[in-house]
């Protein structure tokens, strides 16, 4: 509870009409702007390591493999062992496990000789 009010999570919900934009479009406007900045310097490796997010929202899923896609040779990482699916990313890798065990093999790997 803030200020004797029942506080509230800063996410939209369908037909939130309390919603108060400013704060995501703030970060959307950084995020737009850190993506452009990446096109200006020609950064053409960009991984989006996307961990769990599914088919019946697609907000976060979506982003990712569009973000991936404005990349030359972006490649999206999609962790999820129900909805592995990569569409609609160019270069894609799909893993259909849990997001720890994934994660602890990459470690793995880049720890290796």
């Amino acid at each position: 509870m803030a200020n004797g009010k029942l506080a509230r999570p800063n996410i939209l919900m369908f037909g939130d009409y309390y919603w108060i934009a400013d704060r995501t479009e703030k970060q959307y406007s950084l995020f737009s702007a850190w993506l452009n900045a990446l096109k200006k310097q020609s950064v053409q490796n960009v991984v989006v390591v996307d961990i769990g997010s599914g088919t019946a929202v697609p907000t976060a899923r979506n982003t990712a493999a569009t973000v991936a896609n404005k990349f030359e040779k972006g490649i999206l990482i999609r962790i999820n062992p129900r909805e592995p699916q990569t569409y609609p990313a160019k270069r894609a890798i799909a893993f259909d496990e849990g997001a720890l065990s994934i994660l602890r093999d990459i470690e793995c790997s880049m720890l290796s000789p």
